[in-house]
């Protein structure tokens, strides 16, 4: 039967119940939650002893770490109450699921024992990295509803992520209408594009970065595209998916690992213009494509995606050495695309290996790129909102409003001006 409640110091209440013994070490097994008011405590002693006596009763699993919540309960739930669940599974992936230097990881912590130090501990660790105000609310925003989640299921009895620290600036608005990549806006400028662009050229996925860069797309909408969705006489793409791999296993019965989910908002769904660059790029690609289709013969996973593995795969998010080295060969030393590492030292045999290089920026950038070069080109924030496909023009406004607008000309043709600079 459940003990008498016993008060806190802090003026709550902890009851614990008998639910039986352990099959394998004959111990006695309670089942303890503390609740804010005696009554409380009474009520929900009286339900779990209800439902130990008929046999119906699953204790929680005291051991469920935060990153098993979040992977096997939480983000299956999410991705059918939203149209797509791409950016927050992939923050998540960065700062919670796995292990991070210089970062703690709440990932491997039990569930239960969760406190608002540890998220204290954490938002402190990513702003010393560099991760800006907005960044930091918008792992709160997707933390504080999983956790809500949680405690609705009587997971946990309180949520620690409602007195965790943020910085003082941070608005509610923020937190639940972040609508793009975290951190601040950064992005090339027109000569650091021009430079990206001819080291694209030489690169096998020429045709993935012009797109990005000209039409702004959110990388896993890229990744969603299929050839059906670009149309080369219209010069256009249809956004209307994202693919995402965070989260997703891959099945031991040949299950794919990937998956397409519905775009964050109604409005990131629709058709955008590109440049005839960017279509005779794609041109190239599909002429590339089709030659290993051929050369792979019955081992093409044939699904249709614009940008693929060599084996017909979607591509995803496992492109970071090309992107490092596309940006390594754009940056020719300067330093103002990464940091360069020292000179390496010369082996007795074999080759000497190559210079190391961090990228400043992650491919996100081009999106931004793409948005703040048509601005300071002159086109009007409401064209490039609808180009961004942002759900009103608010939020445009609130990432690129330090960029004023002063001439009016097709975003396209500009992205056609530069791309022609390149030789």
């Amino acid at each position: 039967m459940a003990t008498t409640p016993k008060e806190l110091p802090n003026g709550r209440w902890r009851i614990q119940v008998y639910i039986g013994r352990d099959a394998t070490t004959g111990k006695p097994r309670l089942e303890c939650k503390t609740f804010d008011r005696k009554k409380e405590a009474e009520a929900w002693a009286r339900q779990v002893e209800g439902k130990r006596d008929e046999g119906t009763y699953r204790p929680s699993d005291p051991k469920l770490t935060l990153a098993e919540y979040l992977t096997e309960t939480w983000l299956p739930v999410a991705r059918k109450q939203v149209r797509s669940t791409y950016n927050l599974e992939k923050t998540l992936g960065k700062w919670v699921l796995r292990e991070r230097a210089k970062t703690p990881f709440l990932g491997g912590i039990a569930l239960r024992k969760l406190t608002d130090n540890h998220f204290d501990r954490l938002y402190t660790a990513m702003a010393e990295q560099g991760l800006g105000e907005r960044g930091i609310a918008y792992l709160h925003g997707i933390l504080r509803k999983a956790l809500k989640f949680a405690r609705k299921k009587k997971l946990i009895t309180l949520n620690p992520t409602d007195d965790a620290t943020l910085p003082k600036t941070v608005s509610a608005e923020i937190v639940d209408e972040y609508d793009e990549q975290e951190g601040e806006v950064q992005y090339l400028d027109h000569e650091q594009a021009q430079r990206f662009l001819a080291a694209a050229k030489a690169d096998d996925w020429s045709a993935l970065w012009h797109l990005l860069l000209d039409a702004g797309l959110r990388p896993g909408e890229a990744f969603a595209l299929k050839w059906r969705d670009v149309d080369v006489e219209q010069r256009t793409v249809k956004v209307g998916k994202t693919l995402t791999r965070i989260g997703v296993k891959k099945l031991k019965d040949g299950g794919q690992g990937w998956m397409t989910t519905e775009p964050k908002t109604k409005a990131s769904k629709g058709t955008v213009p590109i440049s005839a660059t960017t279509i005779a790029e794609l041109r190239r690609w599909k002429k590339q494509q089709a030659e290993q289709r051929l050369l792979l013969g019955p081992e093409w996973q044939d699904n249709d995606f614009v940008f693929t593995t060599d084996f017909g795969s979607p591509l995803g998010n496992n492109f970071g050495r090309a992107w490092t080295r596309l940006l390594a060969k754009a940056d020719g030393g300067k330093g103002d695309l990464g940091t360069w590492g020292p000179d390496p030292v010369k082996p007795k045999s074999g080759p000497t290996p190559a210079r190391t290089f961090t990228p400043r920026f992650v491919p996100y950038v081009l999106r931004h790129t793409c948005a703040t070069l048509a601005l300071l080109n002159g086109h009007d924030l409401l064209s490039v909102s609808r180009r961004l496909r942002h759900k009103n023009i608010t939020i445009t406004a609130r990432f690129y409003g330090h960029v004023e607008a002063k001439h009016t000309a097709q975003i396209a043709e500009s992205f056609d001006r530069m791309a022609g600079a390149v030789r």
